[in-house]
């Protein structure tokens, strides 16, 4: 939803969205810092994104702060989808190759 952009909520999404992809995968603590707040203020939005079904931490044998996070399927999707659209609403369309220069 719209709350969650411009919040540390936001940076946390991008982070677990782009980092894994380059072999990264992150603690509580490491995004907190990816989103620049306070640990405490990051748990406490990482607990915001886990109610919403955005995020989660495993394997559940470990402490939590000790589990790392990912995205869910549902928050990759509505990632995906939403990054898509940005990029296909800000990215002029190239003039047809027949209209060129004419």
């Amino acid at each position: 939803s719209d709350h969650l952009f411009g919040e540390p909520a936001w940076d946390m999404l991008l982070a677990l969205y782009c980092l894994p992809s380059r072999g990264e995968m992150l603690r509580p603590t490491a995004l907190s810092h990816a989103a620049a707040v306070a640990e405490t203020t990051g748990i406490r939005w990482q607990q915001i994104l886990m109610e919403k079904n955005l995020i989660e931490r495993g394997p559940s044998q470990l402490a939590s702060r000790r589990q790392f996070v990912r995205l869910t399927q549902k928050g990759r999707s509505l990632m995906e989808n939403y990054l898509t659209r940005l990029f296909h609403c800000k990215t002029p369309i190239p003039p047809h190759p027949d209209r060129a220069g004419g």
